[in-house]
């Protein structure tokens, strides 16, 4: 009589037990789901509307686009959104340029996609703060601006100042206009707080994008505008942030900019002072400060000269420069094709752990990219007993970002100029010991050269090892770092120094962009980001790249980041790349055929491209690209003048670009 009852309670038992336990399929599924990613609106998000990808899309519907579809949604909102700012004075008076950013320009009371201007839009942000759940989703824009901004110059002036020791600096002649464009930021504060909305006006950004020696340039731009702000009688102007972007590699100049005064050997970090001493793009802030130290103009203000420097944690993959930097977030799945992200190479996304790991140990300084091939030191035949030059042989050709090209061929290298700071041997022998850990804090973190005598000398290890050594180096697989920004040295005065850095990253991705690409952030999907940036975040608790040091030297590393120094460049590629919104006017196209780049090489889609910093304007920085390539083209260089594509850059390929001139 109990049998049947049995078998129909058991399965109902057996199913509690397992629910009990967490055995369950669905406890299962939700315990092995990944965490969702962060809000995007959790980082900094940088907008820098292109005109081209943006071509028929109005400044008036892209940004009702803006506040009706990507704001709109609360976790998309940054607290700071960097937007940029075309160009105020393009086209005639009374045209779409002037009226969307006239200054001064109307608050709409019932404002459409087609009567939106710049004023009117930030009563709309103002609109969107106020109805925010949370704190945390409230929005200042800053205001950002470039070379092509303000393109037509006005009558501006700036205010009067005087310096008993010290002298203002002169206005760098690429930002002529820049009076203007803090004319026209005063008059456009002034209208805001009118309307009650100057709160969502948080600042002024700078992307300078100087050629040559932009970097001093940046400054000088940065110490003028410090002055013209400082003599300024707006107040509105003095209550604003004021920052630039600079690429990584250029770390001296956000440290020179985020120091607070007095610049003195005792005040700032030590070592800052000597290095900004016999740094010429230090030169403005040099000739600017008084007997104490201090600017001039600043009456003992300690203030730093920028609020925040945006390090921008890429570069582009193009042979037109140096200074690549994308290999600690993607491998090339090819790496003898070289270091270019050029059409036709592939790549694979990196774990998002393994990228955070590789890019604090980038800003350390430490070698954390596999170099291809793998290595073999031989003798040189002219000197045995006491090398200055070694035989390295690859085992492929290949190109290395930090050694040049390189060869299976032997060839006699300096030995300072292979084992540099650049370069580490991982998985070689070196007197029967693998390559020691290194020192994670510490200036003498990496193998350095023992210039002149033959070896080089690895942090905590007394001796130096021969070259080539009593083990012979064959087939030792090495490491290179792409770049060398050490960050701890000269180190910053404080958290608060530490926390004017904003570290940049972009979503572009080597495809359907150009001939050269980026092999970016592209490459992976939003979630993997989010994944990254926490990995990270967290990478430096555990080894901060800023750090302190006292006059003896002796560094202390401390100071990591929070998520909030991390941002996204920019909302274009997000959309496009992460599938995160419909980017208006923007869509992925198909490549069209074109001659290959090199000559010698099937890579990429190529057309003639002759806005090529991307501004939206054809000008005097494009020709000066032009002219550089100007010539016959080498086989083993792209052109990407040669606009008509005869393997030469010479007045036809001028014509052609003139004929383009302006805006695109």
């Amino acid at each position: 009589m109990n049998k049947p009852q049995f078998r129909v309670c058991f399965p109902m038992l057996f199913l509690a037990m397992l629910v009990s336990f967490g055995l369950a399929s669905g406890a299962v599924a939700q315990k092995s789901s990944p965490p969702p990613p962060p809000p995007i609106g959790d980082f900094v998000m940088w907008d820098y509307r292109d005109i081209v990808a943006s071509s028929g899309v109005t400044l008036a519907s892209y940004h009702w686009w803006l506040i009706h579809s990507w704001l709109q949604e609360e976790s998309r909102r940054p607290e700071r959104f960097v937007l940029y700012a075309t160009s105020p004075t393009n086209g005639p008076a009374g045209g779409e340029y002037a009226t969307f950013y006239d200054p001064a320009g109307p608050v709409a009371s019932s404002p459409t996609e087609d009567d939106l201007n710049l004023v009117t839009f930030f009563s709309l942000v103002s609109s969107l703060n106020a109805t925010a759940s949370r704190g945390t989703n409230q929005i200042e824009i800053e205001i950002l601006l470039d070379g092509s901004s303000f393109q037509t110059a006005t009558s501006c002036t700036s205010p009067p100042g005087t310096c008993s020791m010290g002298v203002p600096p002169a206005l760098p002649s690429s930002f002529s206009t820049m009076p203007c464009a803090l004319q026209w930021l005063s008059t456009l504060a002034g209208t805001l707080e009118t309307a009650g909305t100057l709160d969502v006006l948080g600042g002024l950004t700078i992307d300078p994008e100087l050629p040559g020696n932009g970097v001093g340039e940046a400054v000088q731009l940065a110490v003028w505008i410090d002055h013209h702000v400082a003599t300024s009688p707006d107040v509105n102007l003095q209550g604003l942030r004021y920052a630039m972007t600079f690429g990584v590699t250029s770390k001296n100049a956000g440290l020179y900019t985020t120091a607070r005064f007095p610049m003195t050997e005792q005040n700032w970090p030590h070592g800052l002072w000597d290095t900004a001493i016999g740094d010429s793009n230090a030169a403005s802030i040099h000739a600017a400060v008084d007997s104490n130290g201090y600017l001039c103009w600043r009456d003992g203000d300690a203030s730093p000269i920028l609020d925040t420097v945006y390090m921008q944690v890429y570069a582009g993959c193009s042979d037109i420069g140096p200074g690549n930097i994308w290999q600690w977030m993607n491998s090339v799945d090819d790496p003898s094709t070289g270091n270019c992200g050029i059409k036709g190479t592939t790549y694979t996304a990196r774990t998002p752990g393994d990228a955070a790991l590789r890019l604090s140990r980038l800003l350390r300084g430490i070698p954390q990219t596999e170099g291809p091939g793998t290595v073999t030191v031989v003798s040189d035949p002219s000197n045995p007993p006491n090398p200055t030059h070694v035989g390295i042989t690859f085992s492929a050709d290949a190109t290395v970002l930090s050694r040049g090209t390189q060869s299976v061929t032997t060839s006699q290298i300096g030995v300072s100029d292979f084992l540099a700071p650049s370069v580490q041997l991982s998985t070689g022998t070196l007197n029967g010991s693998q390559v020691p850990a290194l020192n994670e804090c510490s200036p003498g973190a990496g193998w350095k050269p023992l210039v002149g005598q033959g070896g080089w000398l690895p942090d905590g290890i007394a001796m130096g090892h021969g070259l080539p050594g009593d083990v012979p180096i064959t087939d030792s697989a090495y490491l290179v770092t792409e770049v060398s920004s050490y960050y701890p040295i000269p180190g910053v005065q404080d958290s608060a120094m530490s926390s004017r850095f904003v570290f940049m990253f972009s979503a572009e991705e080597a495809e359907l962009e150009n001939c050269y690409g980026n092999p970016f952030f592209g490459h992976w999907t939003y979630a993997d980001f989010g994944s990254f940036a926490e990995a990270f975040v967290a990478e430096t608790a555990s080894h901060p790249f800023f750090g302190t040091s006292d006059s003896s030297g002796d560094f202390t590393c401390a100071y990591p980041l929070n998520q909030r120094q991390i941002g996204i460049y920019d909302l274009r590629f997000a959309c496009a790349k992460w599938g995160l919104a419909s980017y208006p006017g923007y869509a992925a196209g198909t490549p069209h055929s074109c001659r290959p780049v090199p000559p010698a090489t099937s890579c990429c889609p190529y057309v003639p491209h002759f806005d090529h910093d991307g501004d939206g304007f054809v000008s005097g920085r494009d020709l000066a690209i032009v002219l550089s390539q100007w010539g016959a083209c080498s086989e083993t260089t792209s052109c990407w003048a040669d606009f008509n594509f005869d393997d030469v850059v010479d007045a036809a390929d001028l014509a052609l670009l003139l004929e383009h001139w302006g805006e695109v």
